[in-house]
């Protein structure tokens, strides 16, 4: 076989922003409205971001107390976010809060009158701007397809554990993805895949940062006029990853989120495959460009090959995978898809992704993904270094594992009223646009 190394096969993790320091605590800055009749008192501060896309606010310190409820509010799209309390507080860990409008925010944090069981301390604000070209919402190729087109009928459960990571690692901050993955215990533990070179040299205090948006998509195939809400998350210990080196490991991370991850987010954890078997067809489902969830379907079988090589090789610790036209365009892969999971036919994650060379300038690049048998206890022989310690506490020894989740798919009621106001005796006729 031929092992002729391809022209360029980068890692991509696309630089969004960056971090600036704050001192910003609730002594120092804002003001206090005290409330006795309620018997609460409400901090206030008015913070204007300038020269930004969007921004993260992160805190050095966030312990809100038994009663604490901070809320981030929009004063230009009356958006409000939160109520962020003690749930999601981790001991001795800092917090984030993101992505939010670079625009005027004001910050609301309330408990009652006599409390001093808080301590807020906001460190950082994370500025997302253009850096070589924009990045996030409605930014990705053309030619990629939303999920929930026709292409991601089938995959609707197997979305629901993807999200897009705004990684931190020292004042950088990155777009990558990754998934919810399942364990032979099915306990729901918030076991998170991703891609080692995404953040690989972040600290425990960046990943305590780390910024994870579930259900970031459109709701249906066309491109949405603004940009949807996600549901998010922060913060995640790591577990294992790869040894350092694409072409040394396979360049996997596993980490577990701080928090469980909220039934209301309908979560979805993914199952696995660990045998070295390729599949004749599957699908990547990613952020490409930190942009809403898309799908890219292949339909040629992955070909088993070492790191960014056009030859096969058995043993190799990748992936190849080539990309397929579909009705809805042509799917490929673009810097902060790194770390999406690759399905096999039967759903489930075989792969992460490294890199490669597809774009939609060039729908026939090929990507590169780490194989999860091989992380799954060739990269080393220290549990820092294998996913079997973690996705099967028990040694079990199955080699596959279906996914966990609810089948509940939440249906939004949207009814079209003829007329908005009535009279008596008057028919009102609604047209059903769910």
């Amino acid at each position: 076989n031929s092992f002729k190394r391809q022209n360029e096969v980068p890692s991509r993790v696309p630089l969004v922003g960056a971090t600036q320091a704050l001192e910003i605590n609730t002594v120092s800055h804002g003001h206090w409205i005290i409330d006795e009749k309620a018997g609460a008192k409400i901090w206030v501060l008015d913070l204007s971001i300038t020269d930004a896309q969007e921004v993260a606010l992160y805190f050095s310190r966030f312990q809100p107390g038994k009663e604490g409820r901070l809320f981030v509010i929009s004063t230009s799209s009356d958006r409000i976010w939160g109520a962020f309390t003690e749930a999601n507080y981790s001991i001795d860990r800092p917090f984030a809060v993101g992505m939010l409008p670079a625009e005027r925010l004001i910050l609301q944090f309330e408990t009652a009158l006599n409390a001093t069981d808080y301590d807020l301390q906001l460190s950082e604000v994370g500025l997302i701007k253009t850096i070589d070209a924009a990045k996030g919402f409605g930014t990705s190729g053309a030619c990629e397809v939303n999920i929930n087109c026709s292409e991601g009928a089938a995959w609707q459960r197997q979305k629901r554990g993807v999200a897009r990571v705004v990684v931190k690692q020292g004042n950088g901050l990155y777009y990558c993805s990754g998934s919810l993955i399942n364990n032979t215990q099915n306990d729901g533990s918030p076991f998170f895949l991703t891609a080692n070179h995404c953040g690989e040299n972040a600290t425990e205090t960046d990943y305590a940062q780390w910024i994870f948006a579930f259900n970031y998509e459109s709701p249906d195939c066309a491109k949405p006029a603004s940009d949807p809400a996600a549901q998010s998350m922060t913060g995640a210990h790591l577990r294992s990853r790869a040894i350092t080196g694409t072409e040394n490991g396979s360049d996997f991370k596993l980490l577990q989120l701080l928090q469980n991850v909220p039934e209301t987010y309908n979560p979805y954890y993914n199952g696995w495959s660990r045998k070295n078997v390729s599949s004749a067809s599957g699908v990547g489902i990613h952020h490409p460009d930190g942009d809403i969830k898309k799908i890219s379907t292949y339909t040629a079988a992955a070909v088993s090959s070492d790191y960014g090589f056009n030859g096969s090789n058995l043993q190799g610790k990748y992936w190849r995978v080539g990309w397929a036209a579909t009705t809805n365009g042509h799917g490929v892969t673009e810097g902060g898809s790194s770390g999406s999971p690759l399905f096999d036919a039967n759903g489930l994650i075989v792969g992460m992704l490294t890199g490669g060379t597809s774009s939609c300038n060039n729908t026939d690049g090929l990507d590169f993904y780490g194989k999860l048998s091989y992380a799954w206890s060739s990269n080393g022989s220290e549990a820092i270094h294998q996913l079997a310690p973690w996705l099967d506490p028990n040694n079990t020894g199955v080699e596959t594992l279906g996914g966990l989740g609810s089948d509940t798919l939440f249906v939004q009621a949207n009814f079209l009223s003829s007329r908005n106001e009535v009279s008596i005796n008057q028919f009102v006729e609604f047209e059903n646009k769910s």
